[in-house]
């Protein structure tokens, strides 16, 4: 309802503080072009539950924590996946599963409530601190830390390997998606659920917020590894004799709306962080932080972006 809305909007508003300088990453700073990828990797060798990269502080597990289960915008894509998955090895005696970049574990429990005590359900991620959560969370399955370049599991022990908008961050992406199908067994089904950027939009009838919207874009996207992670990843898959039936899901478009407190506090912190490097005015920070609620409260900021499922099959010996 509107009377929700405005609430949510008033309390996304009294939790900005007037001037709130970011704390800068230990041995980073405002000048630092550190990608996504270094920052996650620094946050696992230091045990953090936060990620910084430059002047940008993201609490990781605490945002993981906030956007699980249908409080996820990706939580229909991500469980229509699941049912595929589990579908592929119903016929499988003892379905081993692996999660690569479990953080959490919540792609990890839709696993487990379709398998409803079948087999074994793995998780892998490079931040102890979301894997401690994991493991209180859903004690059985098993979790470990690693990285999607080095898979901690041997050749093809798997079923099925999944993963979700973690090829976006990897530093190797062909290394990543071979990673996955070496641990997958011959017959076994991979998924990876990735965005692309240059598919999104901003809707928006203020010129103003548009333009803070492409600059923070042109911010992000010169910090991932992978912009269009699910299209590489496609066209990647396709020129490998070592899978088949690879197929592009249709895409769910993803409606980031701005009366979602969490995504506005997340959009903030990012623009604060580019207004410390430069890459915003303060003019800017403060035009998008007094009118952004308002724009939301009346439906004038959606963000849309498109996850896409890529689904496929270990060739058979």
């Amino acid at each position: 309802s509107v009377t929700r809305v405005s609430s949510r909007i008033r309390d996304f508003r009294s939790s900005i503080p007037m001037s709130a300088p970011q704390e800068e990453a230990p041995g980073a700073s405002a000048e630092t072009k550190e990608s996504f990828s270094d920052a996650y990797n620094r946050a696992g060798k230091e045990k953090s539950s936060s990620v910084h990269y430059g002047s940008v502080k993201v609490e990781a597990k605490a945002m993981a924590l906030k956007m699980k289960g249908k409080n996820d915008p990706n939580f229909v894509l991500k469980s229509e996946a699941a049912d595929l998955l589990v579908a592929s090895v119903a016929n499988v005696d003892n379905p081993q599963m692996l999660d690569v970049g479990c953080a959490v574990g919540s792609d990890v429990g839709l696993l487990l409530e379709r398998l409803d005590g079948r087999g074994q359900v793995y998780g892998v991620d490079i931040m102890p601190a979301c894997l401690d959560v994991a493991r209180k969370d859903y004690p059985s399955a098993k979790f470990s830390e690693g990285d999607v370049h080095a898979i901690p599991f041997g050749d093809e022990s798997m079923d099925v390997v999944r993963c979700s908008r973690l090829l976006w961050h990897a530093k190797d992406l062909s290394l990543a998606v071979r990673e996955m199908i070496r641990v997958l067994k011959p017959g076994g089904m991979g998924c990876f659920i990735e965005g692309a950027m240059n598919l999104g939009n901003f809707v928006s009838d203020d010129e103003k917020l548009r333009e803070i919207h492409a600059k923070k874009t042109a911010y992000i996207r010169a910090l991932s590894a992978n912009p269009n992670a699910a299209v590489d990843a496609y066209k990647q898959l396709l020129t490998l004799d070592t899978v088949e039936d690879v197929r592009l899901e249709p895409s769910r478009p993803m409606f980031m709306l701005g009366n979602d407190e969490n995504i506005m506090k997340l959009n903030y912190g990012m623009l604060e962080g580019m207004t410390k490097e430069k890459k915003l005015t303060n003019e800017e920070l403060e035009y998008w932080k007094d009118t952004m609620p308002k724009a939301a409260a009346s439906g004038n900021s959606i963000e849309v972006g498109l996850l896409m499922a890529i689904n496929f099959r270990k060739m058979k010996k």
